[in-house]
């Protein structure tokens, strides 16, 4: 009889129970957490709302001919397409400060960064493409760029120019507004759609919030590349979203897919990175509200991504010990998938490295690429933390990797293969077979040796790499 009550009332009780309730699904004790981590979605949303409005409504202003900084001077962009853009095609050259426009100066007060951008809003929102223009910029003495045909200069204390451009506005290439803008903002969009599924899917657990704040970052720094350097709207949200994808990366270091052991005898450590973050973001944004020169904005943001690259090779180390090291299928699985992520990014990042060393050096970049264009590759790392945290074990993350190192490898064989056999032919027959990278008999010969090689070749290269 009591045993009978007992169970009445349990299953009373859970009948008057919601079967799912996000605020009474949340411990107690996390309920801080989760609520940080959904005020940075809601201010992410907000962002990418303003982002593409602004973005949008740029179309309605003509192009200026050079993409700007925020503190007016000529950043490094360039087209997507064969045509260049009319005003560096007229003469304006990376680094060059934008003083003037029509005779009308911008500057009225010197250093006033925030006046000085309305105003170039407001001057080319009153134009039209096809209407000529003359920018009067300073050239900065360390300058590699020398006065093209056409460009009055003068010259200024310290080594530096005043140069004169005239050329006729247009408006911004459809391609170029979609590698710079669209592709971008997708994927911002995307990105942050993963980190609230996430936090909605598992809003216990500090390691999935972490998670979604690594989304929002990069959804805002996706979302708002375009802005940067056109509408300038939000410009320390931005900042702010870059600067801190360091810390957070590093954290997930210490904590993802387990915690580090020395974190179990002191937690405190697991705080640094993001102590240390907010000391680099609050130097960064000094700099950034009080800029030593027109030319020091990539010192506010360039950082940010530098702390970043860094954070993620330790990123790597950890997951690659702990995938080594792991005691269950589980930490093994989240390590690899993580891994993946992380691994479709390291390409892009190494070509932003060695162009902005190379930049900062030469003035020309090393590799010639768009890097709002390679903005898809940036999404892989939240998807991959995002399938660690929800689904691992859906599928063989270890036949993924072995499976990535031999097509990778094939792909490299295959390419010098090609490359050596198309220039041995033209050294062979000279003009006289005429063999060229397009020839179709060197195609289908080319193609029939590798459909005999390549089956036995990869089934040996597959079996000592899963060795």
């Amino acid at each position: 009889m009591s045993a009978a009550s007992n169970t009445t009332t349990h299953t009373s009780v859970a009948s008057r129970r919601p079967a799912f309730s996000l605020p009474l699904a949340i411990n107690r004790d996390q309920r801080a957490g989760f609520v940080l981590a959904a005020l940075a979605c809601g201010a992410a949303v907000v962002a990418l709302v303003v982002f593409l409005l602004t973005g949008l409504e740029s179309r309605n202003r003509p192009f200026f001919g050079a993409m700007l900084t925020p503190y007016l001077t000529v950043d490094g962009s360039t087209s997507i397409t064969n045509f260049e853009w009319s005003g560096l095609n007229a003469g304006l050259g990376w680094r060059d400060h934008v003083v003037a426009i029509n005779g009308e100066a911008l500057f009225t007060t010197p250093g006033d960064y925030d006046r000085a951008r309305q105003k170039y809003l407001d001057i080319l929102g009153s134009l039209r493409a096809g209407d000529r223009i003359t920018v009067e910029v300073e050239r900065p003495a360390n300058s590699p760029f020398e006065p093209a045909a056409g460009v009055l200069c003068s010259d200024l204390d310290g080594g530096a120019r005043r140069c004169t451009v005239e050329y006729r506005l247009s408006s911004l290439p459809n391609n170029d507004f979609l590698a710079y803008f669209i592709v971008p903002y997708i994927m911002g969009v995307l990105t942050l759609a993963v980190g609230i599924a996430v936090l909605v899917l598992r809003p216990n657990q500090p390691t999935a919030r972490l998670v979604t704040l690594f989304c929002v970052v990069f959804a805002v720094f996706m979302g708002g590349g375009y802005n940067v350097n056109n509408t300038y709207a939000l410009l320390p949200v931005w900042l702010l979203a870059v600067q801190f994808i360091g810390g957070l990366t590093a954290t997930l270091a210490l904590v993802f897919p387990v915690r580090l052991t020395i974190l179990y005898r002191r937690p405190y450590l697991a705080y640094v990175p993001l102590a240390l973050n907010v000391a680099l973001a609050a130097g960064l944004m000094f700099i950034y509200f009080n800029p030593p020169t027109p030319q020091s904005f990539p010192l506010t943001w360039q950082p940010g991504i530098i702390a970043g690259a860094l954070a993620a090779g330790l990123l790597v180390v950890n997951l690659l010990r702990r995938r080594r090291l792991a005691t269950s299928a589980t930490v093994r699985d989240q390590s690899n998938a993580a891994l993946i992520g992380v691994a479709m990014t390291a390409a892009p990042i190494i070509f932003w490295l060695a162009n902005t060393l190379t930049q900062s050096l030469t003035g020309a970049v090393l590799i010639n690429f768009n890097t709002s264009a390679i903005m898809p590759f940036f999404i892989m790392p939240p998807i991959g933390f995002a399938y660690a945290i929800l689904q691992y074990r859906s599928f063989d993350t270890d036949k993924v990797i072995s499976r990535g190192i031999t097509y990778g490898v094939l792909l490299v064989a295959l390419v010098t293969s090609y490359f050596l056999v198309v220039f041995g032919s033209s050294l062979i027959t000279r003009e006289a077979l005429q063999f060229r990278a397009n020839d179709p008999l060197l195609i289908a010969l080319t193609i029939f040796v590798m459909a005999m090689l390549f089956l036995p070749v990869r089934t040996y290269l597959q079996t000592r790499i899963d060795r």
